[in-house]
């Protein structure tokens, strides 16, 4: 999940995420308004199918929500699943997905620190028509999604030199009753693996080596 304030930008690294996705994978991705605009990149993604959500008419009728898109793109036999923006149930259909195995699925979310996307998964699933037990929503966030990334810039929305960075990635690693638990693998001022939280995941640290990241990147990390 790639989380951040209003315009940030969330939907650019997700983007750009998407970008390193093999052309032989088929893509689904769901949108308030199109804004991803993969299946615009033939060459990168030849098998792009673009869902975009449509208001009610005046009469109340004709819409199509987040939340029934994810549910079709669902049927389209997708190997991932990209939502532009979770706002609210369409979270929980998402995640039901990606522990099934539409594994390397991704999404954006509002959120004002990483850890802060954890309040806004637990209060989604609260939402009708689920209403989820806040513990039953922690366990299936938590073995939903692997990693969530905070975007953060050092300027404001129109003032000049104004960087945007990943400021955060955090590692999924469990709940316990109703608290989801995750390590800090990275901060932007250059804190490592945080080791004071639960260890590293085996898997996380044969992924970042075989990326190319040396042994001694992460302190839990080292050899």
């Amino acid at each position: 999940m790639v989380c951040a304030n209003p315009y940030v930008g969330k939907t650019t690294l997700l983007r750009a995420l998407v970008n390193e996705i093999g052309p032989d994978e088929r893509l689904v991705t769901v949108e308030d308004s199109l804004e991803l605009s993969i299946d615009r990149f033939a060459e990168l993604h030849p098998d792009v199918v673009a869902l975009e959500a449509r208001q009610a008419n005046i009469e109340g009728r004709g819409g199509i929500d987040l939340e029934h898109l994810v549910r079709m793109g669902l049927r389209m036999n997708p190997d991932r699943v990209m939502v532009g923006e979770v706002r609210g149930p369409e979270l929980i259909p998402m995640l039901l997905a990606m522990t099934q195995g539409r594994d390397g699925s991704m999404c954006t979310i509002h959120a004002a620190s990483a850890r802060h996307v954890f309040d806004r998964a637990l209060m989604y699933g609260l939402l009708p028509p689920y209403n989820l037990p806040v513990e039953a929503s922690a366990h299936l966030f938590a073995s939903a999604v692997d990693f969530v990334v905070f975007v953060g810039d050092g300027g404001t929305r129109t003032g000049a030199g104004r960087a945007r960075t990943v400021q955060t990635v955090l590692e999924v690693v469990g709940a316990e009753d109703q608290t989801i638990a995750a390590n800090e693998l990275y901060d932007a001022e250059g804190h490592a693996h945080d080791m004071d939280g639960p260890p590293m995941r085996s898997t996380t640290r044969a992924d970042l080596l075989r990326a190319g990241l040396p042994a001694g990147a992460f302190t839990g990390m080292s050899s």
